[in-house]
């Protein structure tokens, strides 16, 4: 790939089809335990006091949107 500014090395380009990607990691027999694609919630403990959001959904909206939907 020619660049505007001179580089030290040759700049390439890799291009992949994203559906073939997430085809190939849910299709993976060492993934398919792994990957959750439903809403939940995560808690600090068992006492369930302090709700813990680390992605979208563990948050309350794709729940709510969850409900909606069904």
């Amino acid at each position: 790939m020619d660049t505007s500014i001179p580089t030290k090395k040759p700049v390439v380009l890799y291009h992949r089809n994203p559906l073939e990607c997430l085809e190939a990691l849910f299709q993976s027999p060492l993934l398919k335990d792994h990957i959750g694609l439903g809403p939940y919630q995560l808690y600090e403990s068992a006492a369930k006091l302090m709700r813990v959001f680390t992605e979208w959904l563990s948050g309350y909206t794709v729940g709510f949107m969850q409900v909606c939907i069904q």
